[in-house]
């Protein structure tokens, strides 16, 4: 049986600063259910990331799961969901201080090979 999957492409591409919260595009994962996200960011910017899935399309909950934070050097982070059930998922920025470009690429795939 063939996979589906959502090719990969960016949920977000923005200058991040201040302290509010930013989230970006969701993926509609309810057929595909095996999601990952690359999150890199430039230097100078102190961040938290959750990962937040949602059953209804409406209403978004923390996963819970680690996420390696933005310290203040530019770097990058692979999120492997795994199987994961819902409707949609998204990744939130969560800005401490400083500013920096955020780019983050999702995809997603079902479970056959």
């Amino acid at each position: 049986m063939a996979y589906r999957y959502i090719p990969p492409y960016q949920v977000l591409n923005q200058t991040v600063s201040g302290t509010n919260p930013i989230q970006s595009t969701s993926l509609i994962i309810r057929t595909l259910p095996i999601s990952i996200f690359v999150i890199a960011w430039g230097a100078g910017l102190n961040a938290t990331f959750q990962a937040l899935v949602s059953v209804d399309g409406v209403n978004f909950d923390d996963l819970g799961i680690p996420i390696t934070p933005a310290t203040g050097a530019a770097g990058r982070t692979l999120v492997n969901l795994g199987a994961l059930g819902g409707d949609q998922v998204l990744i939130q920025v969560t800005p401490s201080s400083g500013s920096a470009n955020v780019t983050i690429t999702g995809s997603a795939k079902s479970g056959g090979a």
